[in-house]
């Protein structure tokens, strides 16, 4: 699960600054409590620029220009630093949002917002919720309804509901269901859940080094474990006479613009041959050809990620994960 700030529960929501820094004191507790379930709290990058003081006279005072009247200089602290280092914005995969796509919440546009920002992760098959600021409108609903708009088209648009948390003991209730070995909070246990859990996946045995040399980012890990485990799937819905008894899984992330695994192009299996032949003769695997990959993009460095596996995948044939790292086709 990820969980996201909705900076529209601290937008003109407070009648003065005692009542804002009350809630971001909850705010803090809440963000806390997701660390010691091994995930963390993001704010949205809109956020230090938010007005939360309902008064229209205040309307030019920001979060970051109350925050020194707040005697609590620890929690301000704290505060500070969380705001000035917000979550990229849309920033899974090779996954792009158009300029024609937005997102409405309550009949307001809310697109670049953590509503949205959490909308869209959702939209691309992430479990992704909100924390809202108590006491203010938005915690009262939930599932909070978003609509998707790709286009002008009504036909096209999609409701998607998000969870959105402001009682810190009904989010620790519902944590709580999240077991922690489906968590991997490090490179290394990254490695060690997948070897353990995807018994139809032959991991190469320096697949996952590339990794240890960049800081690790919790949303690149779940992604990654997300892609092991689909192939996993995948592998294990393919029936005697090699025929892919699950089409969801192959219409869903195989295919289309947006698909989270794809072949390299015709230019790139000509240029970077050498690139994406892989071997590991601890294994007894010679040199193989895997254009076929997984796509994840690390949030903090922009790097994109490769997954690089062997297709087609077949009953009786190991599905080789060759190489997890940075990609390997930089033009």
């Amino acid at each position: 699960m990820e969980l996201l700030v909705n900076d529209n529960s601290a937008k003109k929501q407070f009648e003065n600054p005692y009542q804002f820094f009350c809630a971001v004191d909850r705010l803090l507790r809440i963000r806390k409590l997701t660390e010691q379930f091994g995930l963390k709290l993001q704010v949205h990058s809109r956020f230090s620029i938010i007005r939360p003081l309902k008064d229209e006279k205040d309307e030019d005072i920001s979060i970051g220009s109350i925050l020194g009247d707040w005697c609590d200089r620890e929690k301000r602290t704290i505060f500070r630093k969380w705001i000035d280092r917000p979550s990229p914005d849309y920033l899974y995969g090779d996954m792009q949002r158009t300029g024609n796509e937005y997102f409405e919440c309550r009949d307001d546009l809310v697109t670049d917002s953590a509503i949205g920002e959490a909308a869209f992760r959702k939209l691309h098959e992430h479990d992704c919720g909100l924390v809202s600021m108590q006491p203010t409108d938005w915690s009262e609903d939930c599932p909070l309804r978003v609509v998707y708009k790709p286009d002008d088209n009504t036909e096209n648009h999609r409701i998607i509901e998000l969870d959105n948390w402001w009682c810190e003991q009904k989010l620790k209730a519902a944590l709580e269901n999240i077991s922690p070995r489906n968590i991997p909070d490090s490179w290394k246990v990254l490695r060690e859940m997948s070897k353990r859990n995807f018994e139809r996946l032959t991991f190469f045995s320096e697949c996952f080094d590339q990794l240890f040399g960049h800081p690790f980012s919790q949303p690149a890990a779940n992604r990654l474990y997300e892609l092991l485990k689909i192939l996993n799937e995948y592998a294990n819905s393919i029936d005697s006479n090699n025929r892919q008894v699950n089409e969801e899984i192959l219409n869903k992330y195989f295919t289309g613009e947006n698909s989270w695994f794809s072949d390299s192009s015709k230019s790139e299996k000509n240029k970077y041959k050498k690139q994406l032949t892989f071997s590991d003769p601890e294994i007894g695997v010679g040199s193989i050809f895997l254009p076929w990959h997984g796509k994840v993009k690390h949030p903090t460095t922009n790097m994109p990620l490769r997954l690089h596996f062997s297709w087609p995948i077949r009953i009786k044939e190991p599905v080789h994960i060759a190489y997890i790292g940075p990609k390997r086709t930089m033009r």
